[in-house]
């Protein structure tokens, strides 16, 4: 099994144990059976001793002597146990329908316990429902847990009206009990919907950047000032990139942000120069199920919200043409 790992001066064996991975013995180089596959790894003298040179020539190593410092890449051969997951007395959750993945998770005070992040969800009630009602469950019961007590429930504009029949747009959270989505939680906190085609999914990504950031993720390109929260829906075509690549450019050449990052494997944005950075929508779920006060904070920033219509645009429009060229 592949794995990166990142450490300075740390044991090997401290680092594959945390991982799940098990020593056949005690890990004091007795036995030659702690084999990995890492190439960079210098060879040491207990290597020789047990590895013949063409596999020390193609990277095999010992494992219980080595001492990691920096990132490196290794093909662990060592045998790997799942660890149990944590049982819970009571918990939050958390269903983001974005773009590109749906993330599910479990929290409690503030901190993300588990999630899973999933492949996009069709754009169908159906598709929708399974999905949120199905992976919170199997959180519950890896979790020895019988329900939520709050779900956090949204995402893109389209997918949050398909499954909740919410078709007006608001800007602020609400929360209603789970029985009218048929929800396995004792209540559901929905996220403000600001425009037709703004979701709570990018406010949940915005939510505690500094004023100057543009950020892409997705079909959202968003840009944060002091007193607005500029947005502009353009899906990215690999394929046909002219129109997707130009409001990139549109958005460094009027705002002329501070930091210009991208969530998520985004091959257009990381080609304009964008620094790619995590994404926040896991530890924001959490801190607006644990307090009133980033909700308050959420509120503010929805109210910020300056949807662009980018065809419109005079500027748009000549950097397409530029582009183009």
């Amino acid at each position: 099994m592949k794995i990166k790992l990142n450490a300075t001066k740390d044991s090997l064996r401290n680092l594959l144990e945390s991982e799940g991975f098990v020593f056949p013995c005690g890990g004091k180089g007795l036995c030659g059976r702690c084999k990995i596959v890492a190439p960079t790894l210098p060879i040491t003298e207990k290597d020789r001793t047990f590895i013949a040179l063409p596999d020390l020539e193609r990277g095999v190593r010992l494992a219980c002597d080595k001492v990691i410092e920096g990132e490196v890449e290794i093909d662990c051969l060592l045998e790997r146990v799942e660890q149990k997951k944590k049982k819970i007395s009571e918990a939050d959750a958390f269903v983001v329908f974005e773009d590109g993945r749906t993330v599910v998770g479990l929290c409690d005070g503030g901190e993300v316990l588990d999630e899973v992040i999933l492949p996009p969800t069709d754009t169908s009630f159906r598709a929708l429902r399974s999905v949120a009602q199905k992976e919170t469950v199997e959180l519950y019961e890896e979790h020895g847990l019988a329900k939520a007590t709050v779900i956090l429930l949204t995402g893109t504009p389209q997918k949050f009206s398909e499954v909740t029949g919410i078709i007006e747009e608001y800007d602020y959270c609400t929360t209603v009990e789970a029985k009218l989505f048929d929800m396995t939680s004792e209540e559901v906190l929905m996220l403000p919907k600001p425009t037709a085609l703004i979701g709570g999914d990018i406010l949940l990504e915005m939510l505690g950047r500094a004023e100057g950031t543009m950020l892409v993720k997705d079909g959202y390109i968003a840009y944060l000032e002091e007193n607005h929260l500029f947005i502009a829906r353009v899906i990215p075509n690999i394929d046909a990139p002219a129109t997707y690549v130009t409001a990139i450019a549109y958005f460094i050449k009027r705002f002329e942000p501070k930091w210009k990052v991208v969530v998520g494997d985004n091959v257009l944005a990381k080609a304009c120069g964008l620094v790619p950075t995590e994404s926040r929508v896991s530890e924001n779920s959490a801190s607006l199920l644990a307090s009133n006060r980033p909700k308050a904070k959420l509120e503010r920033l929805t109210k910020k919200v300056v949807e662009l219509s980018l065809a419109d645009d005079d500027l748009f429009q000549d950097l397409l043409t530029e582009i183009t060229k």
